[in-house]
């Protein structure tokens, strides 16, 4: 059985469907703070209390935990929230605490932002994160693998960032904020002159990254999981405004200071995990349908 942590989130959401069309419902329990319908649960309030066995509960056979709960940040304010990042470590210690017999495999779902600034970040580039959320995360990251050497575990570091499709409504990024201004229409706001790049990865590419990372025979280290494909947020916006047929036209916002570049090399991604990846315009059509849908 695989315990999912963290699955009514984001990306825990899409993975939770992910795991349970490759595994069967039956084989997968979801440890969340509300019930998922069609999935079996164990629910906790704020990962209270300390410590859950859940041999007890009737689950002793779990063999793989996916760590992907985590107190995600919405904006750059939520970032800097150090009462917001405490509850990443608190959760992972609740979690990390329980009883799990058989366990065999652990999957600790981190972040991009761990790493500090770099003209072309690798698993290699040092960690010096910037906010608390990234503190927290690369501090979640050590407990989660201090805790597979000390039980034996097949362990993956898994290192997300710049995740897009359907779902990220509620966070405050350029993709989301701008599909909602479109929606509404409002003219799309574009930071500076744009030129900064970002490289985006859409959410089902993710899910069949962290599948093929089940499978993976032994530890591999730390795996950036980001797009292929860097891009200008002017371009991106320009592409974005294609998709969607508007005709509005930008809002420039002046900034004081210029954007930086955060691109990712990808090859262990590449060679483990993500042969290829959906192209950029697909997956931002597929968000703005299911907004329409919505």
């Amino acid at each position: 059985m695989i315990l999912l942590s963290g699955a009514s989130g984001f990306v825990g959401s899409h993975l939770l469907r992910g795991l349970q069309q490759t595994y069967g419902a039956a084989n997968v329990l979801a440890y969340t703070s509300r019930p998922i319908a069609g999935t079996q649960c164990i629910l906790h309030q704020g990962y209270s209390p300390e410590t859950t066995n859940f041999a007890d509960a009737g689950y002793p056979h779990i063999h793989t935990l996916i760590h992907a709960g985590a107190a995600t940040p919405a904006n750059g304010k939520e970032a800097r929230d150090e009462a917001l990042a405490a509850t990443n470590l608190a959760s992972t210690r609740t979690l990390l605490n329980g009883q799990f017999p058989n366990l065999r495999q652990l999957i600790c779902i981190s972040s991009l932002d761990v790493y500090a600034p770099a003209t072309l970040i690798t698993e290699d580039t040092p960690t010096a994160p910037s906010t608390p959320y990234g503190l927290s995360k690369l501090h979640t990251e050590e407990l989660c693998t201090e805790f597979a050497l000390q039980h034996n575990l097949i362990h993956q570091t898994l290192r997300l960032g710049h995740v897009y499709g359907p779902g990220e409504e509620k966070y405050q990024k350029m993709i989301p904020a701008t599909f909602q201004r479109l929606r509404t229409g409002q003219s799309p706001q574009l930071y500076g002159e744009g030129a900064e790049r970002r490289a985006f990865i859409y959410i089902a590419d993710v899910v069949t990254a962290i599948l093929a990372a089940l499978k993976l025979p032994e530890s591999a280290g730390p795996i950036n999981i980001a797009g292929d494909t860097p891009i200008s947020m002017r371009d991106l916006l320009t592409l974005i405004m294609q998709i969607t047929g508007s005709t509005q036209p930008v809002e420039t916002i002046p900034t004081s200071t210029a954007g930086q570049d955060i691109v990712f090399n990808i090859a262990k991604l590449q060679r483990l995990l993500l042969p290829t990846q959906t192209p950029l315009a697909t997956g931002l059509r597929a968000e703005w349908q299911a907004l329409q849908g919505a």
